[in-house]
């Protein structure tokens, strides 16, 4: 599949797509990056919102609004419970046989 974040549409081949830093909204609006996951806290229950990993960003088609999120730095991202994360290890997709 093509990678949207190269700038075309991998459902409909438009070449215009919005890419666009989420955040999110809390206390007196104060903004925060949206993340994959936060640390937690060490005196509230809860996450830290000023301690995020793997900061989300939206790719959007201008012509069909076909969507996908990315995290980035996703090999920085804490897996556990604490962080609320878990790893899923799957197997390698298999490959063509070699044609030679």
């Amino acid at each position: 599949m093509q990678d949207i974040r190269q700038g075309i549409c991998p459902a409909c081949g438009h070449g215009e797509v919005i890419e666009c830093e989420l955040a999110e909204f809390g206390h007196e609006d104060l903004e925060r990056r949206m993340c994959v996951t936060y640390d937690p806290r060490w005196v509230a229950r809860g996450r830290n919102p000023r301690h995020g990993h793997g900061p989300l960003n939206l790719y959007t088609c201008r012509a069909c609004g076909f969507s996908q999120w990315y995290a980035k730095d996703p090999s920085a991202i804490p897996v556990g419970d604490e962080h609320r994360t878990r790893l899923i290890v799957g197997r390698p997709a298999r490959q063509p046989p070699d044609e030679g």
